[in-house]
């Protein structure tokens, strides 16, 4: 194919390996992330797909890295099919917790593990770390959430502690 042919569709590279990548996660969604939903507890699902995800994207070192690459340094056009891509592994983790958790709490742990993801997937391609000490420090991190979960205290207010100190 003519890579004229190519940019009449995508005006970038980085746009053409974004949009790939989506279409990848959509199909580890419909497929893979079916199995996960065995478990009772929503954060050991969490867990499960983060490893499920990690494990399948690393099978291509390169191709993770280039797809990472063009994800965390999208600009111009690209940046919106990196929206679409954030999106999709925002809901990806998400549907993994299951409904037994609120709306916010559940957006809130699928941002924050879409953010560390997304930051770690390059560092496992380039064989810097590795899947296991990833998922380690992702255990101690769910703990502490279902820990503050347990407790149900609502997140302080930052915003109004700042109110409360100039007042």
């Amino acid at each position: 194919m003519a890579p004229s042919t190519v940019y009449l569709y995508f005006p970038s590279k980085d746009d053409l390996l974004l949009a790939c990548l989506h279409d990848w996660l959509q199909d580890f969604d419909e497929g893979a992330c079916s199995e996960s939903h065995t478990s009772v507890d929503g954060y050991q699902r969490l867990l499960h797909v983060f490893e499920l995800l990690t494990v399948k994207f690393s099978e291509s070192p390169h191709l993770a890295e280039a797809m990472i690459r063009s994800y965390l340094y999208a600009q111009g056009p690209a940046t919106e099919q990196a929206d679409l891509v954030r999106t999709r592994i925002v809901g990806i983790f998400g549907n993994a917790m299951g409904e037994g958790f609120s709306v916010q709490l559940r957006q809130g742990v699928a941002d924050m593990f879409t953010d560390v993801w997304t930051t770690n997937i390059s560092v496992i391609a380039q064989q810097r770390t590795t899947t296991p000490e990833l998922m380690q420090r992702l255990a101690h991190a769910i703990a502490a959430i279902r820990q503050r979960d347990s407790r149900r205290q609502p997140a302080p207010d930052c915003a109004g502690a700042a109110n409360e100190e100039v007042a």
